[in-house]
């Protein structure tokens, strides 16, 4: 189980699960990878925490224009 937390501009109180959000992920050599979550989010002012599974479904092509 993975737990993630991360920064928001909300300011509400919330929980919930989720089976289909996906995220953009950023390793530390600057790749980026689509990845889905299914598990739970707890919402609170500024912050969410998240508990549960990570997949990955593929890796974005970087594209200089």
């Amino acid at each position: 189980m993975d737990v993630i937390f991360r920064f928001r501009q909300g300011f509400g109180f919330d929980a919930e699960y989720t089976e289909d959000i996906v995220h953009i992920m950023v390793d530390d050599k600057g790749n980026e990878y689509v990845v889905a979550f299914n598990g739970g989010i707890i919402k609170l002012p500024f912050c969410q925490i998240y508990f549960g599974e990570l997949g990955e479904l593929g890796t974005l092509r970087k594209t200089s224009d």
